[in-house]
């Protein structure tokens, strides 16, 4: 299968990185290079993968599977929706150093980034970013279009809504849930449950002010 990446900024590259050294490990997925409408490339490639237009010149890729590599959630999401609508196949992509447990699923278009780990009977929604040493405990539940944050650890059964954002490092206790569209700062112990679009932080977290949804 051909992917071609959509967002050619910092996660863009991650999720390229990630697409190479499968292919190096033997993997089927040939990434292509990148389409970008707002952050192109301070030069034309990245690792050898050509910055090949910008998103309206996909049509000239019939053929190819996307993946939208873009850290905002809002603006993931909208051009997840797009190449849904569209008729591509939204490639999930895993990092090879990443660890899945069984009974796992993970949605379309997701992302798995080096060393996370995502333990057993986990389910995360389509279009959901877990970077790089994220750990998520078992039977957690992440909705669509999440972003974890490096370092994230979540324990066993938390639970994280659509939408939501959860800063690096962060620690989440067992059975706690995030609402869907909130924000987590950076360095928090979520101890108990978040409700739909609050902005948390410190430790324990606490709201410090309501999102618009």
């Amino acid at each position: 299968m051909k992917v071609l990446i959509i967002g050619a900024g910092g996660h863009g590259q991650c999720v390229a990185d990630a697409l190479l050294r499968s292919r190096r490990a033997g993997g089927e997925v040939e990434a292509l290079g990148f389409l970008d409408d707002v952050e192109p490339l301070a030069t034309d490639h990245f690792a050898g993968l050509p910055l090949l237009g910008r998103v309206p010149d996909l049509g000239g890729f019939p053929e190819a599977a996307v993946v939208v590599a873009v850290g905002d959630n809002v603006a993931r999401r909208g051009l997840f929706e797009e190449m849904g609508s569209l008729g591509r196949v939204r490639a999930t992509v895993i990092d090879p150093t990443a660890v899945i447990g069984s009974d796992v699923v993970i949605g379309a278009g997701s992302y798995v980034g080096p060393l996370a780990i995502v333990g057993p009977g986990c389910r995360l929604g389509s279009n959901v970013i877990v970077n790089g040493g994220g750990c998520i405990g078992h039977h957690s539940r992440l909705g669509d279009h999440v972003h974890i944050g490096p370092g994230v650890v979540t324990a066993r059964g938390a639970s994280i809504g659509d939408g939501a954002m959860v800063g690096a490092g962060t620690v989440i206790k067992p059975e706690v849930s995030i609402g869907r569209g909130s924000v987590v700062g950076a360095g928090s112990v979520v101890s108990r449950d978040l409700g739909d679009y609050v902005t948390a932080v410190g430790s324990p977290a606490r709201a410090v002010r309501r999102q618009e949804p």
